[in-house]
C-alpha cells in the first residue's frame, strides 16, 4: 500500500512537473467566470499544459459548483456537473510523457500571482476558498484511496 507520506516524498524527490499535476478546477480573480482544467507534466506545464478553459454563463462566487475527474490510470475526463467537458489519455498527449499512473495526493489551495492569475493589487487584502464537500471514490476497476 501507498502511503500519502509516501507520495508527498516522490513529488518533493522528483519535482514539478515531473511527478504530474492534475488540475480539477482553475479560476483567475480578475475573470471571475473563466473556468479552466488541466494536467502538467514534464513536457507539459505552465503554458504548454494540456487542457481547456471556457466562459462560465455565471460568476465562479455565485454559487457552489460540482467539478470533477474520472481518473484511471490511461485516461482522464473532466466534469463539470456531471457533463464531461475533455479527456485527455496518452494518445492525446502524443510523445510525451504520461505520469497519470502513479498515486497522487489532493490539495486545495488559492493560488495567486504568476503568469495564470497576473499581478496582484497592492490593494488586496484576503480571499477566501469555500468549499462544500469534496468526494473521492474508487470505481472498483482501479484506484485505492488512502486517508489519513
Amino acid at each position: 500500500m501507498t502511503r500519502i507520506l509516501d507520495v508527498r516524498k516522490l513529488y518533493f524527490r522528483i519535482g514539478w512537473p515531473k511527478c504530474g499535476e492534475i488540475d480539477i478546477v482553475e479560476a483567475v480573480g480578475n475573470s471571475s467566470s473563466w473556468v479552466s482544467f488541466a494536467l502538467h507534466g514534464p513536457e507539459y506545464s505552465g503554458g504548454s499544459k494540456v487542457g481547456r478553459s471556457f466562459i462560465n454563463r455565471d460568476p465562479l462566487s455565485s454559487a457552489f459548483h460540482r467539478h470533477g475527474i474520472l481518473w484511471t490510470p490511461v485516461e482522464i475526463s473532466w466534469t463539470f456537473y456531471g457533463e464531461v467537458m475533455q479527456t485527455s489519455n496518452n494518445s492525446f498527449i502524443g510523445d510525451r510523457t504520461w505520469v497519470f499512473d502513479s498515486p497522487k495526493f489532493i490539495l486545495l489551495n488559492v493560488a495567486m500571482g504568476g503568469t495564470l492569475g497576473c499581478e496582484i493589487s497592492p490593494k488586496f487584502s484576503s480571499t477566501k476558498l469555500n468549499i462544500d464537500w469534496l468526494r473521492v471514490s474508487t470505481t472498483g476497476q482501479s484506484g485505492e484511496l488512502i486517508r489519513e
